[in-house]
This record gives C-alpha cells, structure tokens and sequence, in this order.
C-alpha cells in the first residue's frame, strides 16, 4: 500500500543522493580534465614562446610536384626532398652581395652541424631564379666556391618551377633596362626555408637588418650562429608537436 508519509521521507533522499551522485561526477570530469587542460595550456605556451628569426608554422604545408635540373645535370623533384632536412635559399650566380653572402651564412651553418655532429640529415640547396643566364655549367662552378655538398637547382623545361616557387613562397621578376647590367635587372625576396624530412614546408627565416661604419645603407643579411640555433628551435619542435602526431 502507498504511503504519503513514507513517500515524503524516501523523495528527498532520492534527489539528495542523485545530487551528490551529479556532484561527484563533476568533481571527476574537472580532476580528469586538469592535467589535459595543463597540458594544452603548456602547448600553446610553447608554442608562442618559439623564439626564431623568422616564422614556424604550427601547421607544415606540402609541396607541389616539381622537376627541377641540379648542377650535375639530374633530375631533382619533390622525392629528393623526403627524409632529410633541407635548408632552401634563391637567388642567381651574377647577384653582387645578398646572395653569396646567404650562402656564406649556410656555409657557416654547416660547419657547425659538422662539429656537433649532427649534419647527417641536413641538406642545402640554392635555386637560381635566373635559369636563363645560370646554366648547369654556370651553376655547377658558382655552388663550389661555398661548399662541394651543396646542391643547385634551376628550371628546365616545361612550367613545373611554377610548382616549386609558389609553393615555397619564392617571388622574382626579371627585366629588361637599357645600359643597365647588360640589360636585365633581377629582383626577388629574401628569405631562407626549410623543409621538413616529410617534404614539407616547416618553417621561413628571415634575415635581420644590420648598418655597418663602412655602408650609408640598410643592409640585410643572415648569420650562422643564428641560423643554428633558429634550426635547433625548429627541429625540436617539429620532434615535439609534429612527430607526435603520426
């Protein structure tokens, strides 16, 4: 038989022990969910605590098919960028100062993986941006003069450079100028890039702007010991966030 009385003790113990049941539950989920709020926040702490000279990008980009020509006449595409580190820079043989004192920079570099041992998985590439005038031959004698294990590139035929510049975000423009240079003005943006062992576009350095006694202007250039140490920020991020991810 129903009874009020007893209904009306037994309900409030009903709701007091679905409350507390509730109360605890909640109690769980924010417990749980600490160390991964912890955790997210120490991410996104480091993540903007990467202090380069230049951009890490916190998602890597892929790059478009490409055929490319070396300066010992094979063929170098997308595959050959797999499985190594590779620092990518751009410019043409005839460049007066920007561009051989880049590649003096990444000669400096590589000396310095060599003494810490660790420039087994690192590569470096110069693109000529001028393929007309940098012949493999002009190439092939230009990249000696800095170091014998670094690989140029050029355009050959058909239109896949396209490919390759747009998606490193490499912009040139030659032009014709009377009595100037014999004629042609080259200009192109100065960056330095390197691509992760995916074959994906990891992170873009850019120079710093220095004023030497001897110049009247602004001059930009890159240097080896902060091209090191922006590599080593970016090589232990990319070991942290993105190989985490696979």
């Amino acid at each position: 038989m129903f009874n009020l009385n007893q209904a009306v003790i037994v309900t409030p113990a009903i709701e007091k022990k679905a409350l507390r049941n509730k109360l605890l539950w909640a109690a769980f989920v924010v417990l749980f969910s600490l160390p991964l709020i912890y955790l997210l926040l120490v991410d996104i702490e480091q993540e903007n605590s990467l202090n380069i000279q230049g951009i890490v990008l916190n998602q890597s980009t892929s790059i478009s098919p490409f055929s490319l020509l070396d300066h010992k006449h094979n063929r170098f595409t997308e595959k050959n960028l797999w499985g190594k580190w590779h620092f990518i820079t751009y410019g043409y043989t005839q460049c007066p100062d920007i561009c051989p004192t880049t590649l003096m920079a990444l000669t400096e570099l590589a000396d310095l993986l060599n003494q810490s041992q660790s420039s087994n998985d690192v590569r470096f590439v110069f693109y000529s941006i001028d393929p007309n005038r940098d012949s493999v031959e002009v190439l092939s004698q230009y990249i000696q003069y800095f170091d014998r294990s670094f690989i140029a590139l050029k355009a050959d035929l058909g239109d896949s450079y396209q490919h390759f510049e747009s998606s490193l975000g490499i912009k040139a423009n030659i032009t014709q100028t009377p009595n100037e240079n014999n004629g042609i003005t080259v200009s192109h943006n100065l960056s330095i890039l390197i691509i992760n062992p995916n074959a994906e576009l990891q992170a873009v350095l850019l120079p710093v702007k220095s004023l030497p006694e001897t110049m009247t202007t602004n001059q930009v250039h890159f240097t080896g010991q902060q091209l090191y140490r922006d590599f080593l920020t970016v090589k232990n991020h990319f070991n942290r966030i993105v190989l985490k991810k696979i």
